[in-house]
């Protein structure tokens, strides 16, 4: 499964060309006046407060045909593309798996201070 963050984004013109295939090979891109809301379009997509948000002004996720998708809104157009796991129900194998690598790195390399601060102050009260 490709990410945005390889690149490959293709446009389409309408909704019905959204498919799985399409999103297995990148990011899907959609005019804005092509489609409704992306609540609307009948995916059961809700808006999702995990997600970066990338100057888009809204987030949503849910499923597309059993797979895990992200909807970013721009005021232009729609991104969409599928996710390995959604973030509420799998949020290590998505941050494995889904978040940018850079990202990643810095997400893990604060979580990993973190813990060594809670490590390094229960030690002090023992």
């Amino acid at each position: 499964m490709v990410h945005e963050f390889n690149g490959e984004t293709i446009e389409v013109d309408s909704l019905d060309e959204v498919t799985v295939d399409r999103l297995r090979t990148g990011t899907v891109a959609l005019h804005a006046d092509a489609a409704p809301s992306p609540t609307e379009w009948g995916w059961g997509l809700s808006s999702s407060l995990l997600s970066f948000r990338k100057d888009a002004e809204a987030v949503y996720r849910g499923l597309y045909r059993g797979e895990d998708v992200q909807v970013r809104a721009y005021p232009d157009r729609y991104t969409v593309q599928l996710d390995h796991a959604n973030p509420v129900e799998a949020p290590i194998r998505h941050l494995l798996l889904d978040v940018p690598p850079r990202l990643r790195a810095l997400l893990l390399g604060g979580t990993g201070v973190g813990l060594l601060a809670v490590v390094a102050v229960g030690v002090r009260l023992l």
